[in-house]
């Protein structure tokens, strides 16, 4: 593919041009929709579905978590049903101050230029609440008016595409290592043990044992179906639902640390600021409940 030029990593500057949200589980199963020519960037997450998309002539039947990234001068048509959330860009930010460059709903191919970030075609997550967390703020965030909107868009979009980054790279470490349907759905029994159980002491060994995977085969698979070991998961969790205790109740915060699985309040408070950079009490006094 031919590229006018290249934008490294330190002129990535993308700007947001349209967010959509698309539910094609409306239409009925089967229905095609006609192949269309990419015009603009595009980030497409597939967050539910059982449809196909058809990228350049390959095939992918949709799962929930695989997202697309697209090019000017890609051709895509998908089947239906399936719902997405869409994701317009331009990669060098030049729509900001030239008009001509918003490409979108015309016949018109943004300039094409390669961007030095590996960005993989098609990425599959399997853990999906904080990528599909980010892209609703992002779409709420796209119908207000509001005049910071460009820059909090981008800075949603960042987090987005350190998601994918994040995952590509645990996948190339762990290439050896092949996630089959049936050790997908032993990870996602493990999601759903640790969902349910996160205030008890959970080990690599439980989970092997609900799982029937060996201890170090699940570590891997679960690092790389999800991009954190279980244990940073479960951590995850728990410090998730302090959160909600110390802003939403009144209870001490070793009475938090108890509750949310921690044996020592010194520690539970230790890890709090690890992951959130302040200490319970301050968050309790800082951040009010809107932000849960």
């Amino acid at each position: 593919m031919f590229y006018l030029n290249k934008i490294s990593v330190d002129k990535f500057n993308p700007y947001i041009i349209s967010v959509r949200y698309f539910n094609g589980k409306v239409y009925e199963e089967g229905k095609v929709f006609p192949e269309r020519n990419v015009y603009d960037y595009e980030l497409e997450y597939i967050p539910d579905g059982n449809g196909t998309m058809v990228f350049d002539g390959v095939v992918y039947p949709l799962q929930g978590g695989t997202t697309f990234f697209r090019k000017p001068h890609d051709k895509n048509y998908g089947i239906m049903p399936y719902e997405s959330y869409l994701i317009i860009f331009d990669a060098s930010g030049n729509c900001r101050n030239n008009s001509d460059q918003f490409t979108i709903g015309r016949k018109r191919f943004q300039p094409l230029k390669e961007i030095d970030i590996p960005i993989p075609s098609v990425t599959r997550f399997f853990y999906k609440e904080k990528v599909e967390s980010i892209l609703k703020c992002m779409h709420m965030e796209f119908m207000q008016s509001n005049p910071l909107k460009p820059l909090l868009l981008k800075s949603y979009f960042y987090q987005l595409i350190n998601e994918i980054l994040l995952l590509n790279s645990n996948q190339k470490c762990d290439c050896n290592l092949n996630l089959t349907p049936i050790v997908q759905k032993r990870i996602e029994i493990c999601i759903k043990y640790i969902n349910e159980n996160f205030k008890s002491d959970i080990d690599i060994s439980k989970l092997s044992l609900e799982s029937n995977i060996s201890p170090s085969h699940l570590y891997r698979a679960f690092k790389l179906a999800i991009g954190q070991s279980p244990i940073q998961y479960m951590l995850k969790l728990r410090i998730c639902h302090a959160k909600r205790l110390l802003v939403q109740t009144e209870k001490g915060v070793k009475e938090v640390s108890y509750e949310c699985g921690f044996e020592d309040p010194s520690y539970f408070c230790k890890i709090f600021k690890q992951k959130t950079g302040v200490t319970p009490l301050f968050f309790r006094e800082t951040y009010p409940l809107k932000f849960l």
